[in-house]
């Protein structure tokens, strides 16, 4: 399964990025064993590109995913709405982060109800 990581970026430092990146990437991986995160973080560009070449270049990645996880803060980021919008209109699933949220309280439960279940 291939994975997109839908990401704002604005004011951000590339360490502030890569480290979610980093974060969404490893929450991912313990979920999916199968998933493999589409590198689709631009480090190089022309000096030229706007954000329509980085949008451009975000639709390629986005092309070639099963999953589109969207990061905390996307419904601000203009390129990120954009990336949703497209998913929604190609039926590419989406993961947004409450219901990573909500994926990990459902996990709780269970555990929760099966150590229930053994002490009795």
């Amino acid at each position: 399964m291939k994975v997109f990581i839908s990401q704002p970026m604005k004011d951000k430092t590339e360490k502030e990025i890569l480290d979610q990146r980093k974060q969404i990437t490893d929450y991912i991986q313990g979920k999916y064993k199968n998933a493999k995160i589409i590198d689709s973080y631009v480090q190089t560009a022309p000096d030229e590109a706007n954000p329509i070449f980085f949008l451009g270049l975000s639709m390629q990645f986005l092309s070639q995913a099963d999953l589109c996880i969207f990061a905390e803060g996307w419904e601000d980021a203009r390129g990120c709405r954009i990336e949703h919008q497209v998913c929604e209109e190609y039926n590419i699933p989406r993961l947004l982060p409450e219901m990573m949220i909500d994926l990990e309280k459902k996990e709780e439960n269970e555990v929760a109800q099966q150590t229930l279940k053994s002490a009795t």
